[in-house]
């Protein structure tokens, strides 16, 4: 997504708030801007979208019970495909978006480091942490071990290749919904029209593998062909499966 995705002063609550944010990630400010466009909504930075049927509103919510859920629910799968790994180690999630699964691998006892390229979706994912931090449990676990990065994952690689800080490198890049599913989730429409000038994910796994990182997990659909080569292991649940790429 360009940078020009501005932020309303008309739409925000606060026009002194919304300057600030804007200058705090480098963000264009506009009086009426149209769809797609951010703004200071009551509840926090909130992205405003026009899909096919109708507007959407979109401010993510990192509340402590939403994340807990996650973890009991959706942890195991995730974790297994991590390998043998010790609590503490540092896990890359190279495509952070909505910090869905980077949450569950903190919450899980990991260190991560998380990037996001997007800078519309970091933008509304950080001020999404900065709310989380008031729920006492996700305080704690936000405070230290957690590193939430603005940059292209592939030259985040390349800075850290004869000094890498993790033990492996996490990719979820999207993948198409089941067409048994009525109807695409907030969430995802947003992320779909943030993402949609991404990279090829093919790109990014093969600049994974190009790392001295030893092990690296990719999200798919379960039926999903793989994006390169033939990965080590699979790990297969319900919808989706992790493949494990081990050197």
């Amino acid at each position: 997504m360009p940078t020009s995705c501005p932020i309303s002063i008309a739409e925000s609550i606060s026009e002194a708030e919304a300057t600030h944010i804007a200058h705090e990630y480098g963000l264009a400010l506009a009086s009426s801007p149209d769809a797609p466009y951010l703004a200071v909504t009551e509840t926090g930075l909130t992205l405003f979208i026009q899909s096919e049927k109708n507007a959407l509103q979109f401010c993510p919510d990192l509340g402590f019970e939403n994340a807990l859920q996650r973890q009991e629910e959706g942890k195991t799968l995730l974790v297994n495909a991590l390998g043998k790994r010790q609590l503490g180690e540092t896990i890359i999630d190279a495509t952070a978006g909505l910090l869905r699964d980077a949450l569950t691998l903190r919450l899980s006892g990991f260190e991560v480091i998380a990037l996001e390229r997007s800078p519309i979706l970091y933008a509304l994912m950080h001020e999404a942490l900065k709310r989380a931090k008031d729920h006492p449990a996700l305080r704690l676990a936000l405070s230290k071990g957690f590193n939430f990065i603005h940059t292209d994952a592939k030259d985040f690689f390349s800075a850290t290749k004869n000094n890498t800080p993790a033990a492996v490198i996490y990719l979820d890049p999207m993948f198409e919904e089941s067409k048994k599913t009525a109807a695409v989730k907030a969430p995802m429409q947003a992320l779909r029209a943030l993402l949609q000038h991404e990279d090829a994910p093919e790109t990014l796994l093969e600049a994974a593998l190009d790392s001295p990182v030893k092990r690296v997990v990719v999200k798919r659909h379960k039926n999903a062909p793989v994006l390169v080569a033939k990965p080590s292991q699979q790990l297969a649940g319900k919808s989706i499966r992790f493949d494990v790429y081990q050197r």
